[in-house]
């Protein structure tokens, strides 16, 4: 059940316009996938679940479009398939030829030149497939080095950013602005001022990396300034951890049994999402 590029087109269209953004999870936990494809349903808004290359080591990219597939029936709304940071063009043939419908080529480590010129393979591979591309300019790095995200000259740079947007034809670009990802060790500080050039210089729809523990004032301003699909990881796992083990510290896993999950994770979750999509939308 491939989407496919005018769709899903309209759909990063619709939310720019409207000042939303698409939440974006890396995760292969069906459990996950349901909590926050039965929070986008309440709150109507599609949703993408992210394959990242270490992926791969657990569950196979068809296995990944079969769980979307099951979900996206149950509870029908546009659930979006997208694999995550791949640096291998084999691994972007694979996920096209499992079903995905989008993919991410990260070559925002390599030169200007070298990142122009491999994105661009990906895109004529991708296009004619009806999947569409993301890249990145300004590499996002981690949040345990506090340099990666507070040092402005490894910020996305607008002129490039422009240039790369007009010579690859991406149809998502990934930005560093403030952020990085994992966990921050010290508090993040976007910088909506270039966010803001960015914006209006570069006409593919932006894409925020590394958003998990930034300050969610911060994430409704970077939507409002033009961020169209946030990427969230590490705050589900840990919602998810402390729901456990909050849950093990109460003795419910003694007397849950096989439901332990449903009835101590799943309420925990469902507020995370919720909590989260609502300001994605604006509602935060």
């Amino acid at each position: 059940m491939k989407i496919g590029i005018e769709k899903l087109k309209a759909m990063i269209a619709e939310a720019r316009d409207a000042g939303r953004a698409i939440p974006a999870y890396d995760t292969i936990s069906y459990l996950q996938m349901d909590y926050a494809a039965a929070a986008a349903k309440e709150a109507g808004t599609p949703m993408m679940f992210m394959y990242l290359p270490l992926f791969e080591e657990i569950i196979s990219p068809k296995e990944f479009v079969a769980l979307k597939d099951v979900l996206q029936e149950k509870y029908g709304i546009p659930l979006i398939t997208h694999l995550d940071h791949s640096k291998s063009i084999d691994l972007v043939e694979r996920v096209i030829d499992a079903g995905f419908d989008s993919v991410m080529i990260d070559m925002s480590d390599r030169s200007f030149e070298e990142n122009v010129r491999v994105t661009k393979e990906v895109v004529s591979i991708a296009h004619p497939r009806d999947v569409i591309v993301e890249a990145e300019i300004g590499h996002v790095g981690s949040g345990s080095r506090v340099e990666d995200y507070q040092d402005s000259s490894l910020y996305t740079n607008v002129e490039e950013a422009a240039a790369f947007s007009k010579e690859t034809g991406v149809e998502l670009l990934a930005v560093a602005i403030g952020n990085s990802h994992g966990v921050y060790v010290e508090t993040p500080h976007l910088d909506i001022a270039r966010l803001k050039e960015l914006r209006a210089a570069v006409e593919t729809p932006l894409v925020l990396h590394g958003t998990s523990l930034i300050p969610e004032d911060q994430v409704a301003d970077a939507v409002r300034n033009g961020i169209v699909k946030v990427n969230l990881c590490t705050e589900m796992i840990m919602a998810e951890m402390e729901a456990i083990e909050a849950g093990v510290k109460a003795g419910a896993h003694k007397s849950g049994g096989l439901l332990f999950t449903e009835k101590c994770v799943k309420p925990a979750m469902m507020e995370y999402f919720r909590n989260k999509i609502a300001v994605l939308m604006g509602k935060g």
